[in-house]
């Protein structure tokens, strides 16, 4: 169905995109036509997924931490992967808010893949959060720190079943910080 109207606004016309929403068009007649088309609706989120790329080598924690990140409403994970090269591929192929990094992987660490990545410094990462999900012992926190230099922001240890739902809150306060 369509409405057409004639109205005075100074040289502009507005165009319905939306039940109430107009777009201003500049013009140069005084009088313009205004209408009205009915139009399908569609469904638009108006807050910006945050895209999370998971990189851990065990199959189930994979899916523990996907559970956890799908839990948090606006999160879309794009990836699970075990390894730095599928993880290099990923990060090729998918713009990613969030990087969740193990630190042992089936082909090095996740210092090694931040390094490779030039994490810190390039400019594909600038908005780009990465946190350590890792089960790393006291005596590898050298590598924990390494991770940190080169731009990892947080670090949790991997979830165990009895503090599962604890860690899904330290998810949620991450991703909406």
């Amino acid at each position: 169905i369509s409405l057409t109207e004639n109205l005075d606004l100074s040289n502009s016309s507005f165009n319905f995109i939306g039940n109430s929403i107009y777009q201003l068009k500049e013009n140069t007649s005084s009088k313009v036509p205004f209408s009205k088309t009915k139009v399908e609706k569609k469904p638009v989120s108006l807050v910006k997924k945050t895209r999370v790329l998971i990189v851990e080598d065990s199959g189930s924690v994979q899916k523990i931490l996907q559970r956890a990140f799908l839990k948090i409403n606006n999160v879309e994970v794009v990836g699970c992967v075990g390894s730095i090269s599928e993880a290099l591929v990923a990060l090729d192929k998918h713009e990613i808010d969030l990087l969740s990094l193990d630190m042992h992987l089936e082909d090095g660490t996740g210092v090694e893949l931040l390094e490779k990545l030039n994490f810190s410094k390039s400019s594909k990462f600038k908005n780009t959060k990465c946190v350590l999900i890792t089960s790393c012992s006291t005596s590898e926190g050298n590598l924990v720190f390494k991770a940190i230099e080169l731009g990892a922001s947080s670090y949790f240890q991997k979830p165990q079943a009895n503090n599962l739902l604890e860690f899904e809150n330290d998810i949620l306060m991450l991703v909406q910080d």
